[in-house]
């Protein structure tokens, strides 16, 4: 008897398995492994902000020419940018 009840268990388990990997397998999306992802890049559009010495851009550029994200640009003395795509003249995302 306690063999027939290790057996079924282990089958409801193997069942459940493989149906959690069926199920996987169709909600995988292809759309978003194939998105272009945005590149992280360097401008010298200088920041307008008359109290910022960024000597440029540092962000993510999308395909479509628009920029997404705060500058990651430092001064070299400890002052991070900070500003948006929009501070540097750049269309922002």
């Amino acid at each position: 008897m306690k063999l027939k009840k290790t057996l079924s268990f282990v089958l409801a388990v193997a069942a459940i398995s493989g149906f959690a990997f069926s199920a996987q397998s169709f909600t995988t999306s292809d759309a978003t492994a194939s998105a272009p992802r945005p590149k992280f890049v360097k401008t010298s559009s200088r920041c307008s902000n008359s109290n910022c010495s960024c000597s440029g851009y540092w962000g993510y550029k999308h395909q479509n020419g628009t920029y997404e994200g705060s500058c990651s640009n430092t001064d070299g003395h400890g002052h991070t940018c900070g500003h948006g795509p929009e501070k540097h003249g750049l269309r922002k995302w």
